[in-house]
């Protein structure tokens, strides 16, 4: 079997074999995911995603508990799920097992490196930011969802005006992170550098060892002849 066949056979799935459990995180995406594309529709893939990380963020701890416990009962739903459909389908059991091992291991997700800069905020998010904890306090029974409302309401009710010192803050923001991405970048770049050098090193110490020895062996040598 050629190893296209081998790949295409490893990535075929039975239909009806349960999806993953959804984390709190994603739950939350989901319930929010509309209302931010309607008041954003022009912003990227990753600055949607960006967003929610940030919302996220300022969610409330009775915000997220509520999340979580959702994120557990479907857990636990996913579990007999699966139970059941290995029952019905003991051949997958195994190949799919090991499939998805594989995949885990090249999805393993690098550590996040804390002297990585902050990236750039959005107009938006700056707005959020500050005027979120306001409505926190002036209405603390609102869910995070209903203050989202208020904050994505108030946007839209800034004159333009009042929106350009957002922009001002957001253009400056990615002018901070850009500038230091690049000395970020360099600097790695300068330790693999060093870190390369510092390993061609110990090779030379052991060559001139090696030498040395050979030396003393030859020096060894002559005497035992004469």
């Amino acid at each position: 079997m050629r190893k296209t066949e081998k790949s295409k056979s490893r990535r075929k799935k039975h239909s009806d074999k349960p999806k993953k459990a959804r984390t709190a995180y994603m739950l939350f995406c989901q319930d929010h995911r509309e209302k931010l594309m309607v008041e954003n529709p022009n912003l990227s893939f990753g600055k949607i995603g960006q967003m929610f990380g940030e919302l996220w963020k300022q969610a409330s701890d009775e915000e997220k508990a509520k999340y979580e416990k959702l994120a557990a009962q479907e857990k636990i739903k996913h579990q007999y799920e699966i139970a059941a459909y290995y029952d019905t389908h003991p051949e997958g059991s195994s190949e799919e097992s090991e499939s998805e091992e594989e995949k885990s291991a090249k999805k393993k997700r690098k550590k996040p490196d804390k002297d990585a800069p902050h990236k750039s905020l959005t107009p938006f998010i700056m707005f959020s930011k500050e005027v979120r904890p306001r409505f926190q306090k002036d209405y603390p029974n609102e869910t995070f969802g209903d203050i989202g409302k208020r904050v994505g309401q108030r946007w839209k009710e800034l004159s333009e005006d009042e929106k350009q010192e957002y922009n001002k803050k957001a253009a400056a923001d990615k002018d901070r992170y850009t500038k230091e991405k690049l000395e970020y970048d360099k600097k790695k770049e300068d330790d693999k550098v060093e870190a390369t050098k510092q390993q061609v090193k110990p090779k030379k110490k052991l060559q001139k060892v090696e030498s040395g020895s050979d030396s003393d062996t030859n020096n060894s040598k002559s005497d035992s002849d004469t």
